[in-house]
């Protein structure tokens, strides 16, 4: 009954193309939308280096907003996930290992030393594991999450304000 976008180049495309299936007969009332973004392009957050970045997900959140009031109607749902780095995700796949050895390199830090320092930026001191975001996903999806549209959860780990 859900689809989940995570890349922001195709985004409006993915998703207008998804939405006319999105009531398919196993679960005709409840169709949903997640979208997966990072840390939030908020002014204390900016940082040489991450321009594409941030706008990027400035502007998937802003696209949540607008696409829910588009889809809302027809009683489909859009909510955001916004994490911080994903600790466990080096290890499920070469790209997030790439994309972590890279911004590791570029401040001669190790991925280990480079997760170790974004986990101390947050509240709590740590970041979050992919089973919390597969937890966080599930619930968004469930019927407890059912009156929840146009929003972005944050499971950062405090690294962001919401």
């Amino acid at each position: 009954c859900g689809a989940t976008s995570m890349r922001p180049a195709g985004l409006v495309t993915t998703t207008w193309g998804i939405t006319p299936r999105m009531r398919p007969l196993s679960c005709p009332s409840k169709p949903f939308i997640t979208e997966m973004t990072t840390i939030r392009a908020a002014a204390p957050m900016a940082m040489p280096g991450h321009l594409g970045h941030i706008v990027g997900c400035a502007g998937t959140e802003a696209f949540i907003k607008a696409f829910a009031s588009e889809v809302g109607p027809a009683n489909i749902r859009v909510v955001g996930v916004r994490s911080h780095a994903i600790v466990d995700a080096v290890t499920a796949g070469p790209y997030t290992g790439e994309i972590f050895s890279a911004k590791a390199q570029s401040m001669d830090l190790t991925v280990d030393q480079w997760l170790g320092g974004a986990a101390q930026s947050t509240m709590l001191a740590r970041l979050p594991t992919l089973a919390q975001i597969a937890e966080v996903m599930t619930f968004l999806a469930s019927d407890h999450a059912s009156a929840m549209t146009a929003t972005v959860v944050n499971i950062t780990g405090g690294a962001t304000h919401s």
